[in-house]
C-alpha cells in the first residue's frame, strides 16, 4: 500500500484506509511506500506517519520513492507553497528502482 506524501504526511484517505483496517492488515503480508520529493526529505528517509502506519500494521517493510512536481498541475493554494518552499521542479521518479523493489517484494 502506499500513498503520495504532502508536508511529511500520507494522504488523508491513504492513512485513513491504512487505520481503518489495521486488525485485518496485520494478518496480512504487507509493505508500504511513500511517493514524495527529495527536497523536503533527504532520499529514501522515513517520513514519520509511515513509521507509524507500518508499525500499526505490522508491515514487513517501507520504502520512499522520489516523486515528481509538475507545477502546471497544482491548484493555487498548492502553487503558493511550492513558490514559497522553491524546490526544484520536474520528474525524479526512477522507475528501475520502483521496478527492483516491486520485484523484492513479490519474491519475498
Amino acid at each position: 500500500m502506499g500513498s503520495a506524501v504532502y508536508g511529511g504526511l500520507w494522504r488523508r484517505d491513504a492513512a485513513g484506509l491504512v487505520r481503518e483496517q489495521a486488525e485485518e492488515l496485520r494478518h496480512r503480508d504487507v509493505w508500504l511506500f511513500s511517493v514524495g520529493m527529495a527536497t523536503v526529505k533527504q532520499p529514501h528517509q522515513e517520513f514519520d506517519e509511515a513509521r507509524e502506519l507500518a508499525s500499526l500494521v505490522g508491515a514487513r517493510g517501507h520504502r520512499t520513492f522520489d516523486g515528481a512536481l509538475d507545477y502546471e498541475r497544482l491548484n493555487a493554494g498548492e502553487k503558493a507553497i511550492i513558490r514559497a518552499l522553491n524546490p526544484p521542479k520536474g520528474d525524479f521518479r526512477d522507475f528501475a528502482e520502483i521496478r527492483d523493489w516491486a520485484h523484492g517484494v513479490a519474491i519475498e
